[in-house]
């Protein structure tokens, strides 16, 4: 260790800490009915300004616009720099009933769930969760997602 200069250091913790390991997240074919609710609802553009939904607007261009999104049409006819403001993209929320899923193996159902919600949320779809008496709002957060893998991984086997 010591022409390389690396060290070790640690610390001893006191007490007794509890640990919660999450559900593995298994790639699965994503259930029928969420297959649906996706293709039925879909996105929908927002008031909200982005880069991929429909045109809210005409401005003046800033240096820091993409060249991409300057309007050639409007600044010919204008004579100055005008760039398209373009509205965001939001997905309709969806929400996975435990119960509901059909996928016969317990664990299974855990891992492909998981594995769901963390994809969803990754596509920034907002993903709720109904198990037993719990229901979670749909949301977008990564709190929000631990919370939801983290009672997945409570549930009694």
């Amino acid at each position: 260790m010591f022409p390389f200069n690396f060290f070790i250091r640690c610390v001893r913790l006191q007490g007794v800490y509890e640990h919660i390991v999450l559900p593995e997240p298994k790639r699965c074919q994503l259930p029928e009915h969420l297959q649906r609710e996706m293709r039925s609802k879909g996105e929908k553009s927002t008031n909200r300004t982005g880069h991929d939904g429909e045109l809210l607007s005409l401005r003046k261009y800033r240096a820091s616009d993409p060249m991409k999104y300057i309007s050639w049409k409007a600044t010919a006819k204008t004579g100055q720099l005008k760039t398209r403001e373009l509205s965001a993209l939001a997905f309709e929320p969806i929400v996975i009933d435990f119960d509901k899923t059909n996928i016969s193996d317990y664990e299974e159902r855990i891992s492909c769930i998981t594995y769901t919600v963390s994809y969803l949320i990754k596509h920034n779809i907002p993903v709720g969760l109904k198990v037993s008496d719990k229901e979670f709002k749909p949301d977008v957060s990564h709190r929000h997602k631990l919370n939801i893998l983290r009672e997945l991984a409570l549930l009694p086997l």
